[in-house]
């Protein structure tokens, strides 16, 4: 499979890939059906669950793909866009891949927004803004897709650039 074959996939809203002729050498895909009501900020308990559930999954695959040296880099990444997709996202489920090239790790979460979000510097005394900020410190590379319904960020594995 290619990246632009994993993205004609059924979850919801597709970024362009960097690359579409790339090979996708391993796959993780979830769907999370919410149980917090799309537009409230206030998470159920079970959803405040989902992130580190994702991150347990994720580091699982990052050992079978002998990638362990990223697992704190994911783990934090995909925390971040997917406690922002339960929080703001228009959706009821929430989509959430990673797909493994040659050349990437790449982390993709769809959650039904049509406005794609933005980068805050949020002051010292905010307790929440920082999410996207840490995702662009982080991730080699991101962006979003669907006109904001799906936002994803790549990890490089070689030296070249993501995209």
């Amino acid at each position: 499979m290619t990246l632009a074959e994993a993205h004609r996939a059924p979850l919801p809203g597709r970024p362009e890939p960097p690359d579409a002729t790339e090979a996708v050498i391993g796959a993780m895909e979830v769907s999370i059906t919410r149980a917090t009501p799309p537009g409230r900020s206030t998470l159920t308990e079970s959803d405040r669950r989902w992130p580190g559930r994702l991150r347990l999954i994720a580091r699982s695959y990052l050992r079978l793909w002998a990638l362990e040296r990223l697992t704190d880099s994911v783990e934090l990444l995909i925390t971040e866009l997917v406690t922002n997709a339960l929080r703001y996202g228009r959706a009821d489920a929430i989509g959430v891949r990673v797909l493994r090239t040659a050349r990437v790790v790449r982390i993709e979460v769809a959650d039904g927004t049509p406005v794609a979000p933005t980068v805050r510097h949020a002051s010292a005394l905010e307790e929440c803004g920082r999410g996207l900020f840490l995702v662009e410190a982080i991730a080699d590379d991101w962006g979003v897709g669907d006109g904001g319904a799906v936002i994803w960020c790549a990890l490089s594995l070689t030296e070249e650039p993501c995209a």
